[in-house]
This record gives C-alpha cells, sequence and structure tokens, in this order.
C-alpha cells in the first residue's frame, strides 16, 4: 500500500510540474499578444495625428517653415518635418541632414500630405511595449 502512494505522489509532481509549465507558457504569449496589440494601436494613433494636423496645415495655407515645425513639434510633443517635393527637409534643426539620418532606431514615423507635392512628417520614439505587459508580468 506505501508502495501505491509513493507511485501515486510521483504523478502528482510530474503532472504539477507540466501544469505550471502550460500556464507559464500561456501567460507568456498573452503579455506578448498584449505588448504587440498595444505597438498596433499606437502607431494607429500616430498616424492619426499626423493626418489630421497635416490636413489643418493644408487648410490653413501655413508655410512649410522651420518656425512652424518647431511650434507643432512642441504642441504635438514629437518631431516635425516637412518634406518637399524633391526631398528636402524642413524642420526645427535646419533640415541639415538626409532624410535616412534623421530617422533612427525605434522610432514611429508617420505623414500626411500638405498640398503640392509637399508632406507633413511626424517623428516620435516608440512607446514600450512593458507599458502593457509590465503590470501583467508583474501579476504573473
Amino acid at each position: 500500500m506505501a508502495h501505491d502512494r509513493t507511485i501515486f505522489r510521483g504523478l502528482t509532481r510530474r503532472f504539477l510540474w507540466v501544469l505550471v509549465m502550460l500556464v507559464l507558457a500561456g501567460s507568456l504569449a498573452l503579455l506578448g499578444l498584449l505588448g504587440w496589440g498595444e505597438g498596433l494601436r499606437e502607431r494607429e494613433e500616430f498616424w492619426e495625428q499626423a493626418r489630421a494636423n497635416a490636413a489643418f496645415v493644408e487648410r490653413a495655407g501655413l508655410p512649410k517653415s522651420g518656425q512652424l515645425a518647431e511650434q507643432l513639434g512642441n504642441l504635438l510633443g514629437c518631431r516635425v518635418y516637412f518634406r518637399g517635393p524633391r526631398g528636402e527637409l524642413v524642420g526645427a534643426d535646419g533640415g541639415g541632414l538626409g532624410w535616412e539620418g534623421q530617422v533612427a532606431g525605434r522610432d514611429l514615423v508617420a505623414e500626411g500630405a500638405v498640398g503640392d507635392g509637399w508632406r507633413m512628417v511626424l517623428v516620435r520614439p516608440q512607446g514600450s511595449r512593458w507599458a502593457v505587459a509590465g503590470p501583467a508580468l508583474a501579476a504573473v
């Protein structure tokens, strides 16, 4: 009879170990999915912000200048540039670097048309995926 208990205890321990591993794997998959969904939502909101502001600049007929880029950047909390039809870049920093030199790493970039072949480009660092997943990971 004691031998049966030892076998049962060993099976219980193994089953519990498998169950713990499955719960852990499912939790990590859920955290990844939450971070991915948050990133998609953040990008979509940023693109909508760029389109709305570009439409405003176009309707108002505002000049595409470094001063306007700086003021919009302060208002929106990101870097703002105007890209001309020939690829020239106008921004608060003078736009001296080429377009590729301005956007690096994990920045979010969104743009909208402002008329006459010009585009308004918004650039800001991408938010952390741990903003949503971090608290959930702590709960796990």
